[in-house]
């Protein structure tokens, strides 16, 4: 273990370190990295994750045009310090440049001068720069749509040929987009209303499903707890499969 995670960013560093390594899957990390912390906090924590490993490959390709050393040669924890640093910079606009690039410096404070100086240099360089950050000219226009939108060339390649590029890159963009998080009511333990209200109380901002009778949308808040018996983490498509065969 590195130590006690003293807030946000250090709980997410934790966790995509472990999960760069192979070892543990994001989802799970979090509720353990981030208990203890405010809602505020694990909220933080939860949409850096997220947001590394939904934009890797674009952020990796940003962190390549300002650092002398490229990614692919860098020591995981340096990376995810960048990656960290670089993803509140671009993505997340409330949070101040300054606290985005202290902060992610402060990640690597135990590994020395010379990788905090680093980290400390790719990061003002991409925060004073981003406005010039331009996706590949060269080469393939499924490569600069693979580089904008953080998907396998491979996969914008095939989309292209079926459906044209337009429409693959409309898809590689919906694709990016954060889904919804839903929860099924556990109805041997109460209402879906009930549960709306406590998760309300607990910081959540709540919403019915749109499909199923017994979803809940819990946007903002911590993460949401898979061994809590108030409810499963369950996608809408999922809980209607039990709906539509109980009506068959």
């Amino acid at each position: 273990m590195e130590g006690k995670v003293k807030g946000a960013r250090e709980a997410a560093f934790r966790v995509l370190n472990r999960v760069e390594g192979g070892d543990a899957f994001a989802d799970i990390l979090l509720m353990k990295e981030t208990d203890g912390l405010s809602t505020l906090d694990a909220g933080l924590a939860t949409e850096i994750v997220y947001g590394v490993l939904r934009w890797k490959m674009r952020l990796d390709y940003t962190i390549d045009l300002f650092a002398s050393l490229k990614t692919k040669k860098l020591e995981h924890r340096v990376l995810n310090a960048l990656r960290v640093g670089a993803y509140q910079l671009l993505f997340l606009g409330r949070v101040p440049a300054s606290a985005a690039i202290n902060e992610s410096v402060k990640l690597l404070r135990k590994d020395g001068p010379r990788k905090t100086g680093f980290v400390n240099a790719v990061l003002r360089k991409i925060d004073s720069e981003r406005a010039s950050v331009a996706f590949p000219q060269t080469g393939s226009r499924e490569r600069r749509v693979s580089i904008e939108f953080s998907h396998p060339e491979w996969l914008v390649k095939r989309w292209a040929l079926r459906y044209g590029l337009a429409e693959a890159e409309a898809l590689c963009k919906a694709n990016q987009e954060p889904p919804p998080r839903v929860v099924r009511v556990n109805t041997l333990a109460m209402t879906r209303e009930k549960l709306m209200d406590e998760l309300s109380a607990a910081g959540f901002e709540v919403a019915a499903g749109r499909y199923s009778p017994f979803a809940v949308e819990a946007a903002g808040g911590g993460p949401l707890d898979a061994a809590d018996k108030r409810y499963y983490i369950q996608d809408e498509a999922s809980q209607l499969v039990s709906v539509i065969l109980s009506l068959a």
